[in-house]
C-alpha cells in the first residue's frame, strides 16, 4: 500500500471510531464509496476521503466537539459551513479527510457548496470561514494576501469569537446567505435523499464502513453510467453530475 493511502486508512478508521462513539449517521461518499465499489479499495491516485452526515441542530457546538476529538488524535483540523477537514500534522505526504454535512431541502440531502464570482468574493469567503473557525486565517495561497486578509479581517474575527456559541449559532446562517447571494454562485452538492436513508456496510482494510445501500445507483447519479471506468482527469467542477447545473 501506498504511504498516502497507509494514512488515509488510518485517518478513515480513526474519524470512523470517533463517529460511532457519538453515535452518528454517517457514510462513506465521493471517490472513497467509488473506489470502495469499483477497486476494493483506494482508487490508486486517491489522496483524500470523503464521509457524509446530517448538519446537527447544534452545527457549530458539535463541529467544535469534533475538532477538539480529531486534535486529541494529533491532527489538524478546520471547518466550514458544509466541511470538515482533517490533515495529518507532517506536510507529507499531503491527503486530507472531509466530513460533508447535508442539511435535508425537501427531498434533497444539500451540502452547501458556493463559488465566488469576484475578487470581493474570495475574500468574503476567506472572512465568512474565519467566524465558523480562527485556524482558516492561517490558511491562504499567497503570504501577502494571507498577510493583508488577516490585517483586515482579525478584529472582526476575534470579536465575533467572543461571542457565546449559541448566538453565533443564530448569526452565522443569516451572514452565510448574505454572502451567498451577493458574491456567489452556487454549486451546492445536491443528492436525492433517498440514497442517505438506508445503508449497508462493506468490509474494507478488515474493517466495517457504512455506505448507501444502493450504492451503485447513487455512483451511476453522481458519476453518470460509465462510472465503472477510471477517469484519472475527471473534475468536479464541470463532471460532477450531482452539483447543480451539471445535469
Amino acid at each position: 500500500m501506498k504511504p498516502e493511502h497507509k494514512l488515509l486508512k488510518k485517518m478513515l478508521i480513526d474519524a470512523a471510531e470517533i463517529l460511532r462513539k457519538d453515535d452518528k449517521t454517517f457514510w462513506v461518499e465521493y471517490g472513497t464509496l467509488l473506489g470502495f465499489i469499483r477497486d476494493t479499495g483506494f482508487i490508486e491516485w486517491e489522496r483524500d476521503v470523503d464521509l457524509g452526515m446530517w448538519k446537527e441542530e447544534k452545527d457549530l457546538a458539535y463541529k467544535k466537539k469534533l475538532v477538539a476529538d480529531f486534535r486529541k488524535l494529533g491532527y489538524k483540523v478546520m471547518f466550514s459551513d458544509g466541511h470538515l477537514h482533517v490533515y495529518p500534522k507532517r506536510k507529507k505526504p499531503d491527503v486530507e479527510l472531509d466530513i460533508n454535512f447535508y442539511a435535508k431541502v425537501g427531498d434533497m440531502a444539500v451540502k452547501p457548496i458556493f463559488l465566488p464570482r469576484n475578487k470581493i468574493g474570495v475574500f468574503c469567503r476567506r472572512l465568512v470561514w474565519s467566524l465558523y473557525d480562527m485556524n482558516t486565517l492561517k490558511i491562504f495561497n499567497k503570504k501577502f494576501q494571507a498577510f493583508c486578509g488577516t490585517v483586515i479581517t482579525i478584529l472582526p474575527v476575534f470579536l465575533f469569537h467572543l461571542l457565546p456559541v449559541c448566538l453565533r449559532e443564530q448569526l452565522l446562517p443569516k451572514i452565510c446567505n448574505i454572502q451567498n447571494r451577493s458574491f456567489f454562485s452556487n454549486k451546492s452538492n445536491t443528492v436525492p435523499i433517498r440514497f442517505f436513508k438506508a445503508f449497508r456496510y462493506i468490509n474494507i482494510f478488515g474493517c466495517d464502513f457504512p455506505i448507501p445501500k444502493d450504492s451503485e445507483d447513487y455512483l451511476e447519479y453522481k458519476y453518470g453510467i460509465d462510472w465503472r471506468i477510471p477517469k484519472k482527469e475527471w473534475d468536479s467542477t464541470t463532471q460532477d453530475k450531482a452539483l447543480l447545473g451539471n445535469r
